[in-house]
């Protein structure tokens, strides 16, 4: 997976490993740690929250169509727009929330193979959410046995195709398909 944001990264895996040998209330220790994985995949290195929010490596169709029409028609460039999580993030804190050994080497590990963000549509997104997947992995798929195939399963049970872009002027393009549906087959192709 592409890393945007190493350092920030770097410095939430320093904060988890405080969080979760902390003895705070349930309700804090959920809120901290919702906060620290959004800021993962939100946050750029040079410390601007949110700066990378909009600046993921992988995009659906339907988002790109919506980005480049929103500025074609000076509409604000995000509308209609989501932040996803490929895997969903009270299930990446929950991975957090049971390791026998707490340590930051460990956690970055983690965090750099689960927490990762695409960007889709609000109908992308809704469909993400009917099929059931908006807190959830498809059945069949272990959060225990990570590859590829379990981090973009929610996609591939909902095909919706995914694709790597490079952003320029907030228009984005596509450089290959990351995630595709050919032939009844998925896919999923290596950065």
């Amino acid at each position: 997976m592409i890393i945007i944001n190493p350092l920030t990264r770097q410095s939430v895996a320093r904060v988890l490993s405080e969080i979760l040998n902390a003895n705070y209330t349930p309700s804090l220790h959920k809120r901290i740690m919702n906060n620290m994985l959004w800021a993962i995949t939100c946050d750029s290195d040079d410390g601007q929250i949110d700066g990378i929010k909009y600046s993921q490596a992988y995009w659906s169709k339907g988002a790109i169509e919506r980005r480049n029409n929103n500025i074609a028609n000076g509409i604000n460039r995000d509308r209609g727009l989501r932040h996803e999580h490929l895997v969903p993030k009270n299930l990446t804190r929950t991975i957090l929330n049971n390791l026998n050994e707490i340590n930051e080497e460990l956690i970055l590990q983690i965090i750099n193979q689960y927490n990762h963000a695409v960007i889709v549509s609000i109908e992308e997104d809704n469909i993400l959410r009917e099929n059931g997947f908006q807190n959830n992995l498809p059945n069949g798929y272990n959060i225990d046995k990570y590859n590829n195939e379990l981090l973009f399963s929610r996609y591939i049970e909902s095909e919706i195709p995914l694709f790597k872009v490079q952003i320029y002027n907030h228009e984005v393009t596509i450089q290959y398909d990351k995630l595709r549906f050919v032939n009844n087959t998925i896919d999923i192709i290596d950065d």
